[in-house]
């Protein structure tokens, strides 16, 4: 025994200074602002993005979590150098939402490439699920993204709460083996009525609870399919509203979209705190006006697109035009061809084309612009006539090439090289709205270029989120899914429980990898010229990663760090 003692207490004497080093070593037991920020307050932002994320509305959606389920939210273009010893984003904030304690409590962290979740409430496939889906908002519009992210994570609680209630319901129906009584008696068998009036006690309520849970899920079912049909609706509605020339149909969808989100935050308020299944069909009243709000919004974009469902903005600019405006009137021009042009002049790993008329071009002189069709959202490069035509109110006409017998956009030939064939063959444009033959230039862009399976293009045409020119629609593209190319995360790669990610770029968007290994996703200056804002608004320009800590403005919901 006094050896045992022993070789215990040496054990404790070595274990417990190793704990200690370890723990002083922690980047959160020491350096790192977030785990410091965020000790204090529910959200964070970085010091290069305040005063253009709204952060007392980022505030109230912490306010509003359940008590038992807080919520903290961090909005940085880049993590703190002090965060590279996780080397990646999810590993980060698994680890950031473990030292705060949180348990089943949420910690959001948004950067410039992805966005990750961390919870104890759900599962990883599932929290990876969800920001799959919001990804595409979040990075267009930080708040009312991630406004939803978080109604779909809370939607996805109380669904698996009430699954697990379901199955824990018929236990209560379970009996406890009875001893056999000695004796035969009548006195002996005293207990019989208070121990059967107990069982029949415990077996109504197990079949008073297991029927208030199918109830409840019964109750709950519509209302997650029209908060999921309304999340969407307004996801759509926000691709399309800031490239709508003013028009009266555009301020009515701006003023239906407004409507439809707070509807929804109204149902989701109410599903959240839902006991019974009528408080579900309160829930489900509220959505269904969020549903009608949505269709409002919808049909208000279509007649401001005169009903072909495309817009085009210039980045940065007040130029926006719609082919068909909402009184009619028909605008698309085709750039003119440049004869003479000498393609061959433009060295190699200069060379890009505009995605509408083809012109090959140095990828300097072209222009991003920001397209918008059937709800599909990208940019693409086009050249300064074409840019002029949107300045002039209408929108470009894309060259199209005969391919076995049907026209096809320029750029899914295998037979057309514009820096061969430009100005050797006789072009011909689209669109023909309704009378081109195959459905004219409205199908041929959808089917070529959002649909069709992404193979890169002969020249870069396309602009990823970050600004950098690509001949890849899976890199230019990141909120298609692409049956899970796009997400280097996939299913909880990190292999964490409890936490999930998805990533703004594709795996190889810009020709490198955009992931967040290798510490990619922490401080540094590696700015790529453009935020991860795909509308270039709300974020980036030069100032990310290292610089959104230090210094000693307290602005803006951040706290000095």
């Amino acid at each position: 025994m006094r050896n045992v003692f022993w070789m215990l207490l040496l054990g404790v004497l070595l274990v417990v200074p190793a704990m200690a080093q370890r723990e002083s070593g922690s980047p959160f037991a020491t350096t790192d602002p977030l785990a410091k920020a965020l000790g204090q307050q529910d959200v964070y932002i970085g010091r290069s993005l305040r005063g253009r994320i709204d952060a007392e509305a980022l505030r109230d959606i912490a306010d509003r979590a359940p008590a038992d389920r807080p919520l903290k939210i961090v909005v940085v273009n880049g993590l703190p150098d002090s965060g590279q010893v996780y080397g990646t984003r999810e590993k980060y904030t698994k680890a950031l939402h473990d030292y705060l304690g949180l348990g089943r409590g949420t910690l959001l962290v948004v950067t410039r490439r992805g966005v990750s979740v961390a919870t104890d409430a759900l599962k990883p496939q599932q929290i990876t699920a969800i920001l799959k889906q919001n990804a595409g908002a979040i990075q267009r519009d930080p708040v009312n993204g991630i406004r939803s992210a978080v109604a779909a994570l809370d939607a996805a609680v109380a669904e698996s709460g009430a699954q697990a209630g379901q199955e824990a319901a018929p236990n209560a129906n379970m009996r406890e083996p009875q001893r056999q009584p000695e004796g035969g008696g009548l006195a002996d068998y005293w207990w019989v009525l208070p121990v059967g009036a107990g069982i029949g006690g415990a077996i109504w309520l197990g079949n008073k609870a297991a029927k208030k849970s199918r109830a409840m899920q019964q109750a709950r079912e519509p209302v997650r399919r029209l908060h999921a049909q309304v999340v969407e609706g307004i996801s759509y509605g926000d691709n399309y509203l800031d490239l709508l020339p003013e028009s009266q149909d555009a301020t009515a969808a701006r003023q239906a979209r407004q409507e439809a989100a707070a509807l929804l935050d109204q149902g989701t308020e109410l599903t959240r705190n839902a006991r019974e299944p009528e408080d579900y069909g309160r829930a489900q009243a509220v959505l269904e006006q969020a549903r009608e709000a949505v269709e409002k919004m919808r049909h208000h974009i279509d007649l401001a697109t005169g009903g072909t469902g495309f817009a085009v903005g210039i980045e940065g600019t007040e130029y926006k035009a719609t082919p068909v405006t909402a009184d009619g009137k028909v605008g698309a021009e085709a750039a003119p061809v440049v004869p003479g042009l000498r393609a061959e002049d433009i060295p190699e790993n200069e060379r890009g084309a505009c995605f509408f008329c083809s012109r090959p071009s140095r990828i300097s002189d072209l222009t991003p612009i920001t397209i918008v069709l059937n709800g599909q959202r990208r940019k693409v490069l086009a050249c300064a006539d074409d840019v002029e035509i949107v300045k002039h109110g209408a929108t470009p006409e894309l060259r199209t090439v005969e391919e076995d017998g049907q026209r096809v956009p320029w750029y899914r030939s295998s037979r057309y090289d514009p820096y061969r064939d430009y100005d050797r063959v006789s072009p011909t444009y689209a669109p023909g709205y309704g009378g081109y033959a195959g459905g004219g230039f409205f199908d041929g862009l959808l089917l070529g270029t959002l649909l069709s399976t992404p193979a890169p293009m002969p020249y870069p045409v396309l602009v990823t989120p970050s600004g950098m020119a690509t001949n890849n629609p899976q890199a230019a593209d990141p909120n298609v899914n692409w049956g899970g190319a796009w997400d280097n995360s996939n299913a909880n790669e990190s292999g964490l429980e409890g936490v999930g990610s998805a990533d703004f770029f594709s795996p190889d968007s810009s020709g490198s990898d955009s992931g967040d290994f290798g510490g990619i996703d922490f401080g540094g200056s590696d700015d790529s010229g453009g935020g991860f804002d795909s509308g270039g608004s709300d974020f980036g320009g030069s100032d990310f990663g290292g610089s959104d800590f230090g210094g000693g403005d307290s602005g803006g919901g951040g706290g000095n760090y």
